[in-house]
């Protein structure tokens, strides 16, 4: 078996050709033209002559461009890629080239937007669903190569199987196309051995081998609609089947004439939920099932119209690759769904190995948004139909928790539906691919908030209803291995909140004064929160500050006021809050608490510090009436004991007026790099720390991107250059002003590079924003908090030092499907043995009782 696989890819004037084990193609060359190669085969690449299928696609429209989407959006997850070209690319208009510079984004590429008249030739190496960012490419005037050997990518043990029927055209005559069993992309032909075996008209059934080559063992057909002894035969063969073979379960033609209860009870055996309709509906055309007896985790389509499709992602054994895959049955999940055009389903089961629970939910219109928490081992479901909806569906991935599972349906959209570019980059968030969902295709994806876009199963059709099924290995992949903690403040006596893991505290209720809520640092769990009425009682003061210099070190401490809060606000709180989160900074800097008054809002977040230690603490104020919001994440400390790391703390502050509170700053390890009392004063637009890894002195970049919008060119090539594992912090201050055409897709492509997602500003360009982000994490990955208020916002966090990937053999040797990059990377830095680490509903509940 080859485990490492050399590649030599090549652009010049006179040619392009890609070589692989002394195997080289080398294809005529196009004008206006992209040379793509991809990997097609799954077995051992060394026993391969050229395991790459070749095609070449023109791009100089916007229809051509879709087409070229359209052939990315089906490569599979995970396939390699290689991409050459040696000429200038013509465009019609700016929409279509920032469309194809997106497109290379889900092969990690971003040096796409590099290549042009002066640099005509370009390559790139890379798989599907890689960030955005960390592609191999290479670009210039004259040949450019890439050449690097890669690892085997483990996606390959998971099958990714694709069915398709075709119903008749109408209801008593045979189908007007062959139904098609793909695996791997490859069309299963029926064969044993070496015989190929034709389905005739009827319900047909084929069993396959439990083995990862799934062979075929037996295939069956009855007429059940013309013969009524064939649905005894039919059931009493189903009653048969053993229950460890993949069943594959289809109708050709018309098959209802004499159906028995007996056929509809076996079925029903393999986790049918579809097929009563199906016998009921004389309008349906055609049915499928995939999956075993006696399992839950089957799935199936149905249809009134002339076809219905799925696809099924499957992990098989295959021991020969990797000891994890020798029981089909131990996984963690399972997920369903399927949508109609009439009614869409959703079905979960086995999200931990030793808690069995199943979920079953069904609607009729709409986006269904169901989002599965690991941690608590809860699920939630939104339904978003009528107007609005891509502004209401974005708000609710945003606040989704990274790492969460998410399961998205579409149908019967209402007609005024649109995907709006905010809704595709939050699809994009959760591994999503699609720029095309309209009111009338039906939608599924099974996706990972924090995932890279291109990497979550996902169908969706024009034509007929789409089923989706997915089961996966998360063992070693379900904690979050940090925390993140918000704290919102309102000067009305409502609506100040706190939420841990972006899951609002609802067990608490607010009040007037001041609340706080107290978190072990150890492993996240809360362990009390109180409200302090500041408002009437000195006594309360005092409580309240005595309670702070009491917790012990290392506590985490976030702080919400609400209403007048400061009629009974002493000054030995206001320095409890100031010593005991802040210690000794630098000098004339004191804490905004001291500058709280009247009906000015406040909110902080901080840890318990004891004396000579560099704070983590965020805190905001305004006094202008107005919300205020911070956050902290902090990596969990029994994960990450006497691992190193850097202290961060960004505040930002949108629109002009300033009322006291101050200004955009920027801190690393308890030094102002920017800010008013810092070296560098800020500027209204971008201001940029940039710290690369493993060094200590940051470099600052400013931006007067309200001035002029082409600076988001230099901010992007900025971004690009830097080496991966490089910490950038950014502050917006006044706003990130309005931009057109191509620059917006350099702002979008920067932050994601970054790990950022909530950087879209369009309805509020006075908006906050601040970000910790690092070069070569998935977009939504990042430290990041907006305000859609003029407010200051500000954001802390602890980063521990990275071990950047470095070597392209271990990116592409990994799993794509699925993964969050940055929990990943971070478990990778924890002296804790990842596999010793098992899900305690206990220890990571956040939901658990508040005092």
């Amino acid at each position: 078996m080859v485990n490492r696989i050399p590649f030599l890819l090549v652009s010049s004037v006179d040619n392009v050709y890609f070589k692989f084990f002394g195997h080289t193609e080398a294809p005529p060359l196009k004008n206006n033209s992209i040379h793509i190669w991809v990997r097609h085969y799954s077995g051992d690449m060394g026993q391969m002559i050229f395991p790459f299928a070749y095609n070449t696609f023109e791009v100089s429209t916007k229809e051509e461009v879709l087409e070229f989407r359209a052939y990315v959006n089906s490569i599979r997850i995970g396939c390699t890629v290689a991409i050459a070209i040696n000429c200038k690319l013509e465009y019609s208009d700016q929409e279509s080239k920032k469309l194809l510079l997106e497109t290379f984004g889900l092969f990690g590429g971003s040096k796409i937007s590099f290549h042009g008249a002066d640099n005509p030739y370009y390559c790139l190496l890379s798989y599907k669903g890689e960030v955005v960012g960390n592609a191999i490419e290479a670009y210039g005037n004259k040949l450019v190569k890439v050449e690097k050997e890669v690892g085997k990518n483990k996606d390959w043990d998971t099958k990714l199987i694709e069915i398709f029927n075709y119903g008749p055209p109408n209801s008593h005559s045979l189908p007007n196309a062959d139904t098609q069993l793909l695996i791997n992309g490859f069309l299963s032909t029926f064969t044993i051995s070496g015989k190929r075996i034709k389905y005739k008209v009827g319900i047909n059934v084929v069993t396959f081998t439990i083995s990862y080559e799934m062979e075929v063992e037996k295939i069956r057909a009855f007429d059940t609609d013309s013969d009524p002894n064939e649905s005894k035969k039919l059931a009493a063969y189903l009653k048969g089947i053993d229950v460890t073979a993949l069943t594959l379960i289809f109708t050709v033609g018309e098959t209802r004439g004499h159906l028995s209860k007996d056929v509809n009870k076996n079925i029903k055996l393999f986790g049918s939920k579809l097929f009563g309709d199906y016998c009921q509906n004389s309008h349906n055309t055609c049915w499928f099932l995939f999956g075993r007896k006696d399992s839950k985790y089957s799935f199936e389509s149905t249809s009134t119209t002339s076809s219905c499709s799925g696809s099924y992602y499957f992990t098989l054994s295959r021991p020969d690759i990797d000891k994890e895959y020798e029981d089909v049955d131990d996984s963690n999940l399972y997920l369903w769904a399927t949508s109609n055009n009439h009614t869409t389903y959703y079905k979960m089961t086995n999200i931990f190995g030793d808690i069995r629970s199943k979920y079953f939910f069904e609607y009729t219109s709409g986006f269904a948004y169901v989002n599965v928490d690991l941690n608590d081992c809860t699920v939630s479901t939104d339904v978003f139909d009528g107007f609005d909806i891509a502004p209401r569906m974005v708000s609710r991935i945003e606040n989704t928790p990274i790492g969460n599972l998410v399961m998205v349906l579409s149908n019967n959209l209402d007609s005024s539906f649109t995907m709006t570019e905010e809704l595709i980059d939050a699809f994009s968030t959760i591994g999503s691919s699609s720029i095309e969902i309209t009111k009338g295709s039906p939608y599924c994806l099974i996706g990972r908030k924090g995932s890279s876009g291109g990497c979550s199963p996902e169908l969706s059709s024009l034509t007929g209803p789409v089923s989706l099924l997915a089961n996966f290995k998360f063992k070693n992949h379900l904690l979050k291995p940090f925390m993140e903690i918000k704290s919102i403040s309102f000067s009305s006596e409502s609506s100040s909140s706190f939420y841990l893991n972006r899951n609002k505290i609802t067990a608490f209720t607010h009040k007037v004064g001041i609340n706080i809520l107290v978190i072990d640092n150890v492993y996240g769990t809360i362990l009390f929160s109180k409200n302090f009425n500041t408002v009437e009682s000195d006594d309360d003061s005092v409580e309240l500050a005595n309670v702070i210099r009491s917790l012990p070190s290392g506590s985490i401490v976030a702080i919400a006021t609400q209403g007048a809060s400061t009629n009974k606000l002493n000054i030995h709180l206001r320095q409890a809050i100031d010593e005991c989160f802040r210690g000794e900074l630098c000098e004339n800097q004191s804490s905004l608490i001291y500058r709280l008054k009247g009906s000015g809002s406040y909110c902080a977040i901080g840890q318990v510090i004891t004396n000579g230690e560099t704070p983590i603490f965020s805190e905001s104020l305004s006094l202008a009436g107005k919300p205020t919001t911070c956050s902290l994440r902090c990596q969990l400390k029994y994960l990450f004991q006497n691992v190193p790391g850097n202290k961060f703390t960004v505040a930002s502050k949108g629109g002009s007026d300033g009322n006291g509170c101050g200004g955009a700053q920027i801190t690393i390890n308890g030094t102002e790099i920017i800010g008013a009392n810092g070296p560098t004063l800020p500027i209204d637009g971008l201001n940029v720390v940039v710290l690369k890894h493993l060094e200590t002195k940051p470099i600052i970049h400013q931006y007067k991107v309200l001035e002029d919008e082409n600076l988001w060119f230099s901010f992007y090539q900025m971004v690009n250059d830097l080496p991966k594992g490089s910490s950038v912090l950014v502050a917006i201050q006044k706003s990130m002003g309005t931009m057109s055409g191509l620059n917006r897709y350099y702002k979008k492509t920067s932050f994601r590079m970054i790990g950022g997602a909530l950087y879209n500003n369009t309805l509020y360009n006075f908006a906050s924003y601040a970000i910790i982000g690092r070069k070569g994490i998935a977009p939504s990955n990042a430290h990041e908090l907006r305000c859609d208020q003029s407010s200051l916002l500000s954001i802390s966090s602890w980063e521990p030092q990275y071990k950047p990937r470095g070597d392209q053999v271990n990116l592409i040797g990994v799993h794509s499907i699925f993964s969050v990059p940055v929990f990943e990377e971070l478990m990778k830095l924890s002296p804790v043995p990842v596999k010793t680490i098992k899900p305690n509903t206990e220890k990571y509940n956040t939901k658990c009782t508040i005092n």
